[in-house]
């Protein structure tokens, strides 16, 4: 009910310490990530945004896990019954808010390093009618005070995505003990905050997207689809585990990147269409004195002509 009502809801010590502990760690060792692709972000200068694939890092799958939206590998197939596994139904919080049969459409984390500048504040996703309803989940991989500069969110904005000029003002930032979790209607206006400390901020999260019905047919635009390609039409929850083929066919089937192209990638084309034109009209000409500035006026006016 609070998600519905603000947007947004903290969840306190969704993933056990050992679990953040060990996902930290294995992030740490493998600081490049050469092998898992990169994905945008807003403000990237300082900020490490990568995918993460389940099935070939059982790092991620353990906590996948442990979380009840990856079945274990000691779990067959066979035993699962729909709408889900029994061993999620009671293992884990997320499966049980979750709709039955929805996709995850991002497997990711990432890291904020110090002297990072703040986002300015933005919705993830352009919510149109007929589209399907997202929600990421962001868990602190360690404890995230005032001056790592929190992910700030606005109230109820994911019911109006308009700001009016003391926006800043009305964005609440959410300091997480490790472990803890927002769970974020993608709708929702927000960003990460200006990095003062001296250790960098991570998070793992993830994206559901509920599955597709007779009133919403298509994924949202404006997200960055932080999934894998090769993931694409396999992360229905649960996620099969990684030794197994994933025997259930009778469960519809989950979004693939053909939806993904046929509901995104038109209004990716019309963005860019939009953003040529923004970087030359005078309001963005008059107030930006650097490219970072110029192109993020012309991403503003970008979701507002959206709208």
């Amino acid at each position: 009910e609070t998600l519905e009502a603000l947007g947004f809801v903290v969840v306190r010590n969704l993933l056990a310490g050992e679990d953040v502990a060990a996902l930290r760690e294995y992030f740490k060792e493998d600081r490049n990530h050469s092998k898992y692709g990169s994905a945008s972000i807003i403000a990237p200068n300082r900020r490490h945004h990568f995918k993460l694939d389940p099935f070939d890092e059982r790092q991620v799958a353990r906590r996948l896990e442990a979380l009840g939206l990856q079945r274990p590998e000691h779990v067959d197939a066979s035993e699962c019954e729909a709408p889900g596994c029994s061993w999620s139904a009671s293992d884990g919080f997320i499966p049980q808010i979750m709709p039955p049969h929805s996709s995850l459409v991002e497997i990711a984390s990432i890291f904020v390093h110090p002297q990072a500048a703040a986002q300015f504040l933005h919705p993830d996703t352009t919510y149109k009618k007929g589209d399907v309803r997202f929600v990421s989940v962001f868990i602190a991989l360690q404890n995230i005070t005032e001056e790592m500069g929190p992910l700030r969110l606005v109230p109820r904005s994911h019911r109006c995505q308009t700001l009016t000029e003391d926006g800043e003002s009305m964005a609440m930032p959410l300091p997480l003990s490790a472990g803890s979790a927002v769970l974020m209607d993608s709708r929702t206006i927000h960003g990460g905050g200006n990095h003062t400390g001296n250790l960098s901020r991570g998070v793992f999260y993830f994206t559901w997207a509920e599955p597709a019905s007779e009133g919403a047919k298509h994924l949202q635009t404006g997200a960055t689809y932080a999934l894998r390609k090769s993931l694409w039409g396999r992360t229905q929850v649960p996620l099969a585990a990684e030794s197994h083929e994933d025997a259930t066919s009778a469960r519809p089937p989950a979004w693939t990147s053909t939806d993904k192209y046929l509901d995104v990638r038109v209004y990716d084309l019309y963005a860019t269409l939009l953003r040529r034109i923004a970087l030359w009209i005078p309001p963005c000409r008059r107030s930006s004195r650097t490219k970072s500035e110029l192109l993020t006026c012309a991403d503003k006016l970008i979701r507002r002509w959206s709208r």
